[in-house]
């Protein structure tokens, strides 16, 4: 059976939260439906609300927002999840795949003279950029380009914004898309080939 781990973010309790398929088959306070699960983990703020979950055995609600405003790249904490049962010798493949960073310029001249109010939005992206290639450099290192592979794009024509789903924008988006498989043929053959020999 394959674990699977979603992250979330427990804005009640100020802690990051993780659904783990299995801890819930061993303890129904840590199960929930897939249903909950989806809607906390895709609760991006200021797009939708966050969503009130209840383990299935009815001990505990919970309040929580997308698991990206801390694990943007989640690689790690899938690796963590399959070390913590000692299994990390056994992993011979994480591909992680991202959504496109960002690629606005911020100038110096213009950020030196900001404050709370002018850095609030830049921030925010600046924080989630360096979470994301963080865990891309840990993992980096820690299983080597043999057994680690990221597949991320730098969103040049395309528009990062999150709730841009115009016409121009999703054009742009699938030749993004065309760029990266072109780019990364070698790599995602690669994966192609593990994933069907393991099949």
């Amino acid at each position: 059976m394959t674990n699977v781990v979603i992250t979330a973010y427990d804005i009640e309790r100020r802690a990051a939260f993780f659904f783990r398929s299995s801890r819930a088959r061993e303890d129904p306070t840590y199960d929930f439906t897939l249903v909950d699960a989806a809607r906390a983990t895709a609760a991006a703020p200021t797009y939708f609300e966050p969503a009130r979950v209840h383990d299935v055995a009815g001990a505990a609600g919970y309040a929580l927002i997308d698991g990206g405003v801390f694990a943007l790249n989640p690689a790690m904490t899938a690796y963590a999840e399959v070390a913590a049962g000692g299994r990390a010798d056994d992993i011979e493949l994480v591909v992680s795949l991202g959504t496109g960073s960002h690629t606005r310029r911020i100038a110096f001249e213009d950020a030196r003279g900001w404050g709370q109010i002018g850095w609030a939005r830049p921030l925010i992206d600046v924080v989630f950029d360096g979470l994301a290639q963080t865990v891309d450099f840990e993992l980096g290192h820690i299983l080597g380009p043999d057994r680690y592979v990221r597949l991320q794009t730098r969103l040049v024509d395309a528009s990062d914004a999150l709730d841009d789903a115009g016409d121009r924008n999703l054009e742009a988006l699938r030749r993004e898309g065309a760029r990266l498989v072109e780019e990364h043929s070698a790599d995602i053959d690669r994966i192609v080939a593990g994933v069907t020999s393991a099949a």
